[in-house]
């Protein structure tokens, strides 16, 4: 009997087994990744615990910064002039805020005694070589007659030449002290600057010692700021800062200077010269400045609410545990930054902080 059931064709068989089988091996592999992201979930840390207070996760984050300092504006180069040799004065060309070169004459000590004495010494000493080479004379008949003299005049003779050759030589230092003491009858300006005061009025009496006058160079500036320890290592010499006036506005541009190697005691801030340029003359020392460092930062922690301080530097700060979610007490680096706060030490991105 013939049998007519239809038979599906043996290749078609295959293609259904084969989708069988990927079908299955799909659904083997959503299987896996569904099982690890279940042992993902229950690896990571727990969710911080919320409270009332301000909580916020850290972030790396780059921002311009500004440190700002006041200081006192000081002139670098200034002088107090007095003389060394007393008497009246006889000139003096110049008033209280001249603006006076280097070399000029600013004050003139009448000289008169003093080439009187300078005269007479020179007469001395003119006499004196007159006595010195009759000593000579005297000293060479003695050593030459030999046996027609005694021992006793040849010393004599020796003594009395070696006394006037002495002499000779102190009056010839004396005579170098009263051109010394001449020269310094003209108090000369040691530098290009400002008279900002002088002592004497012709004609009165200079005392040997007291201040004739005060001279300022005040083209150029400088000023001494405590920087914070935490700014140290992005400062160096000749980094350009802006020094800006406090009583009134001016700005002008400054570099740094001199980082000095030790920090105040008392402050714990590091001392760094700055100097600027005065071409115009428009400031003054004992002016209230601010300097201004410009310190861009990149990545960093930055928190915007207060933290309690432990000592310079360290502060208390309340950070989410990786294990039960609750916050911790840690002491962490930080530095303030006008206001935000920036840490440095202690945490990492990604962890939970709680304002106290």
């Amino acid at each position: 009997m013939q049998n007519n059931s239809w038979q599906e064709p043996p290749t078609l068989l295959m293609k259904n087994l084969f989708y069988i089988f990927l079908l299955s091996i799909l659904c083997l592999l959503s299987s896996c990744q569904k099982e690890e992201k279940k042992q993902k979930k229950s690896s990571s840390p727990p969710s911080p615990i919320i409270s009332s207070q301000k909580v916020i996760q850290l972030k790396k984050t780059s921002i311009p910064l500004e440190t700002i300092v006041n200081g006192e504006l000081e002139v670098i180069r200034k002088v107090s002039l007095s003389t060394e040799v007393g008497g009246k004065v006889s000139a003096r060309p110049v008033d209280v805020g001249d603006n006076v070169k280097q070399g000029k004459l600013l004050y003139k000590i009448d000289d008169e005694a003093l080439q009187i004495q300078k005269k007479r010494i020179q007469e001395n000493i003119l006499l004196q070589e007159a006595k010195i080479s009759q000593a000579r004379l005297e000293l060479n008949r003695q050593t030459t007659m030999a046996d027609a003299t005694t021992e006793q005049n040849l010393e004599i003779a020796r003594l009395d030449y070696l006394i006037t050759k002495k002499t000779q030589a102190m009056l010839e230092n004396d005579l170098q002290e009263v051109k010394r003491k001449l020269k310094k009858t003209q108090i000369i300006a040691p530098f290009d600057g400002e008279l900002v005061s002088l002592s004497y009025r012709l004609d009165e009496l200079a005392q040997v010692g007291q201040p004739l006058l005060k001279l300022v160079d005040r083209s150029f500036m400088k000023v001494i700021v405590g920087v914070p320890a935490a700014s140290l290592p992005r400062l160096k010499e000749g980094l350009e800062v802006q020094v800006k006036g406090i009583d009134f506005a001016w700005e002008v541009p400054g570099k740094i200077y001199r980082i000095y190697p030790e920090s105040n005691p008392l402050s714990k801030k590091i001392p760094v010269e700055v100097r600027l340029s005065n071409k115009e003359r428009q400031l003054r020392g004992g002016l209230f400045c601010q300097v201004v460092f410009h310190l861009g930062q990149k990545n960093i922690l930055r928190a915007e609410f207060p933290f309690v301080r432990s000592s310079y530097s360290i502060y208390l700060v309340k950070v989410a545990s990786e294990k039960t979610g609750s916050f911790l007490e840690k002491k962490v680096e930080v530095s303030l930054e006008r206001d935000f706060f920036i840490l440095h030490k202690g945490v990492q991105e990604g962890q939970w902080l709680e304002e106290y």
